[in-house]
């Protein structure tokens, strides 16, 4: 057997104050305090350990040579001067907005600890910082030099996550708005004892329970109006009869019931809170996740809420005893007794939570619940509001931009179906994702139109992506259509979008799609590439996606001023309407004629093709007519703003179109349809690889409007599933 090496110990330090045994550590903060990172401390502080292992002693002034010569050796002559500390002033008073007072190390210390720091650390990080504001030579130092100076030690010497968790404890002084706190969890979790916890050092000085909420119901409302508010939340009174036999429906129903009563008076509390300008902690059984959903405005604070949870059975159990000994009239038997109860509330909180995903922390440990708490609430809360002045921080270059995604699903609302029990797809659809983004961030509405109707997707696409277009502009889904296929667009030409449809001969729309072809539509069109037209006009029929095609009219003298031959879905009489100009002018006639006698041309081609037979012997709808909309004009493309607006996701040909006018590059394969088929992994894995380069990435999906348009209610809610899952695991990944 290897014989153990003995270890060498580390030397008496003599100094007059007397002797004390060598520590690394001191040495660490010794080299913190005068200014070198944490790195090259720690590595430096050990070199010194190395070169005086096996002394008997040594003296300080000697052990401060060795320092020295070991700075110079390790970062060089000029790094040793830097470090070189000057004579320390007296103690500077600081400026607050509370009054002025001498600068003190415990106030600092009490924020430290809520970042993160081990004691040892924060305590040289004190000792850096008491040195910095005495060698100023300042009498008065405002508040905010000594957080920027705290947040600048911090950052450097430890990483942003300890800044970041400091400036949390800033919050409360410097958030534009209130900060609201929701602390949800089964009884005798440890939320109040967390929520006093978080209270003392953010610096919050409202903290309100639900109980107490509850209790202040009580005496307005009496017992027969709401039996259920006047017991406790686990009992489960609830008058239902033998509807619920089972005695955990029953527990859960009656809990439900007095959450919502309860509710009401959340609700109330933290609207004075906002009103007052105030910040406030509530905790309580009642509070369940989405946590938004108890602001009546929620862009109007800011909010974050999570659950506290006790996973381990036994160990909830043992702390009612443990409770009622410092909670005298909280008896831990009427606890005890119901047990079953309160762990049936507890795991439907849960329940709940994974349905939104909200945040669950899991309290075992009180101190690792708070640290996760903290951790938490500052990623959550706006803690860059508490960034100190940026003239008193020194800042690193500037950084780009955050990296966005905006994710547009084109028809994604709808109205109630009874196919779907009564609910919307989006209501019928397994949403975690977007049901955890919407309960962490915010909701508002764009109104991407002013004249009652609902728009088009080219119109929506432009309002979303914020495009003015000139009061005298007029653009029409031809020219976004021509644009999205990449077609070359002759100065004057007058464009449509249009259909391949099935027509009756006496011109009955039956469908307006063709049943959504896709085989065989370049052969049906080949013929109709260049067709000469009266008056020197040519006329060309491009095929598009599925059914759609781009119809094109070049030469002299044409306008956009021409009414749609698509009748549309909504139309009473489904018929193909004649093209009619819309305004007086020749040009309107001209191209109207043009356009009139393309289409008639067209459908004798159509119909005469023999895909169309085969089609109609395979029981399937001819695409024997085009129909038209969306009139246009050739328009110069704008490339304003077009480094800030990235790049565009799609398979959406009016999309990509919306996109290339405005400037924005575009991004497409033929995986990425604009129907339900599309490849929505491709789309996600494209929007993640571009947002590595670019700054702002807009994935369009299409199908859910597809699926609206064809009234296919069970597929759209199923795409909805889908589109969240993709959203996802892009989101993990």
């Amino acid at each position: 057997m290897a014989r153990k090496q003995k270890r060498k110990k580390q030397p008496m330090v003599v100094s007059s104050q007397g002797r004390y045994r060598f520590q690394t550590g001191m040495i660490t903060a010794d080299l913190l305090r005068r200014g070198l990172r944490m790195a090259d401390a720690q590595e430096i502080a050990r070199a010194v350990r190395d070169s005086v292992l096996g002394k008997k002693e040594i003296t300080v002034d000697k052990l401060g040579d060795r320092v020295d010569s070991l700075i110079e050796k390790h970062l060089g002559p000029e790094a040793l001067e830097q470090s070189r500390l000057p004579a320390a002033g007296p103690v500077p008073l600081v400026e607050t907005s509370r009054g002025i007072f001498p600068f003190s190390k415990g106030v600092i210390l009490r924020h430290l600890d809520t970042s993160g720091l081990r004691l040892d650390d924060a305590m040289a990080l004190v000792d850096r910082l008491d040195h910095w504001a005495r060698s100023r030579g300042d009498e008065h130092l405002s508040e905010e030099m000594i957080h920027a100076e705290v947040v600048r030690m911090l950052r450097s010497s430890y990483g942003k996550d300890h800044a970041r968790r400091y400036r949390l404890t800033l919050l409360g002084q410097k958030a534009d708005k209130p900060i609201i706190i929701l602390l949800g969890g089964a009884t005798g979790v440890g939320k109040s004892t967390l929520a006093m916890e978080l209270a003392y050092r953010l610096g919050l000085v409202w903290v309100v329970s639900t109980d107490m909420i509850r209790e202040t119901m009580r005496t307005v409302v009496s017992p027969d109006l709401a039996p259920g508010l006047h017991d406790h939340s686990f009992r489960g009174i609830v008058d239902v009869g033998d509807v619920l036999s089972d005695p955990r429906e029953r527990v859960l129903a009656g809990f439900h019931r007095q959450a919502s009563q309860v509710r009401v008076g959340v609700r109330a509390v933290i609207d004075r809170a906002i009103s007052e300008n105030a910040h406030i902690i509530i905790e309580g059984t009642h509070l369940a996740p989405p946590f938004r959903h108890y602001l009546s405005d929620p862009s109007v604070a800011h909010v974050a809420g999570f659950v506290l949870a006790v996973p381990d059975e036994s160990e909830h159990r043992r702390r009612f005893p443990k409770r009622a000994r410092k909670q005298m009239k909280r008896k831990a038997q009427t606890y005890l007794d119901a047990f079953q109860s309160v762990r049936w509330v507890h795991d439907d909180l849960l329940r709940i939570a994974e349905d939104v995903e909200a945040v669950v922390l899991g309290n075992e440990n009180l101190q690792d619940t708070l640290s996760g708490a903290i951790d938490f609430l500052s990623r959550e809360l706006p803690v860059d509001a508490a960034e100190p002045p940026a003239a008193e921080v020194e800042l690193g270059p500037s950084d780009p931009g955050l990296p966005t995604l905006l994710l547009i699903i084109d028809g994604l609302s709808d109205e109630p179906n009874p196919a779907l029990g009564g609910m919307t797809p989006l209501e019928a659809a397994h949403t975690p994702t977007l049901r955890r983004l919407a309960a962490s961030g915010g909701q508002g509405q764009v109104a991407t139109f002013d004249n009652g109707e609902h728009p088009a997707t080219d119109a929506g696409i432009l309002a979303l992506l914020g495009d003015e277009l000139d009061a005298d502009t007029k653009l029409g889904r031809g020219l976004f259509e021509a644009l999205g296929q990449g077609l070359p667009i002759p100065s004057g030409a007058a464009l449509f979008r249009g259909n391949l449809a099935t027509v009756e001969p006496d011109g009955s729309v039956i469908d307006r799609r063709a049943g959504r072809i896709r085989a065989g539509v370049e052969d049906l069109l080949v013929g109709l590439r260049e067709v000469a037209l009266h008056g020197g006009i040519v006329g060309r029929i491009f095929p598009g996606h599925e059914h759609r095609v781009v119809v094109m009219l070049q030469g002299p003298g044409l306008s956009a001023a021409v009414g749609d031959t698509d009748p549309g879905d909504a139309a009473t009489v489904r018929r193909v309407l004649d093209p009619r100009p819309t305004d007086d002018s020749p040009e309107a006639g001209r191209t109207a004629d043009a356009l009139r006698e393309l289409l008639a041309i067209a459908g004798d081609e159509l119909a005469a093709h023999p895909l169309n037979a085969s089609r109609i012997e395979q029981g399937l709808p001819p695409a024997n007519a085009i129909i038209t909309r969306g009139a246009s004009m050739a328009a110069a493309r704008r490339n304003r703003r077009a480094r800030s607006r990235g790049v565009m996701v799609s398979g959406c040909k009016t999309a990509l179109g919306v996109a290339r006018y405005i400037g924005m590059q575009t991004a497409t394969s033929q995986q990425m349809t604009g129907n339900l088929d599309t490849d929505l992994a491709a789309k996600f894995a494209t929007a993640g690889k571009l947002l590595a380069e670019v700054d702002f990435v807009t994935l369009h999906i299409k199908g859910t409007d597809i699926a609206a348009h064809d009234r296919r209610p069970l597929e759209k809610r199923d795409f909805i599933t889908a589109i969240d899952k993709a959203l996802g695991e892009f989101l993990e990944g």
